[in-house]
């Protein structure tokens, strides 16, 4: 009895689901695409109101344009604060999270005060 066939390696089927698909059709497996809608932030953002909203954006992010994050916040309606963080990239904080702590818990004390007031 021989050992089962090796999968490929899954990152290369995540990058491209199409040849996946081919691929797993050949092996015999069984499966339709469906598609799921894909929204954007740039396309949420507008639609978060009356929700408080936190922008935040690191300048070392080179997955999100600068320009669609300032589009973003130019959209949105508020209440929103935004938040630039010089040395952080795409997910992550990378030393600003003292600043979102700050942001957050600044957006909680103003709603209490709101509620009590």
């Amino acid at each position: 009895m021989g050992a089962p066939p090796r999968l490929p390696d899954l990152r290369l089927l995540v990058r491209h689901p199409r040849a996946a698909g081919c691929l797993l059709s050949a092996l015999g497996a069984r499966f339709e695409f469906v598609a799921s809608p894909v929204v954007t932030p740039l396309e949420a953002a507008p639609h978060a109101a009356p929700t408080p909203l936190l922008l935040v954006r690191g300048e070392r992010d080179f997955t999100y344009p600068r320009r669609d994050f300032l589009l973003m916040e130019e959209r949105t309606r508020h209440p929103k604060r935004m938040l630039l963080l010089p040395e952080a990239g795409h997910a992550e904080l990378a030393g600003g999270l003292r600043e979102v702590e700050d942001c957050l818990s600044g957006a909680a004390e103003g709603r209490a005060a709101a509620a009590s007031g």
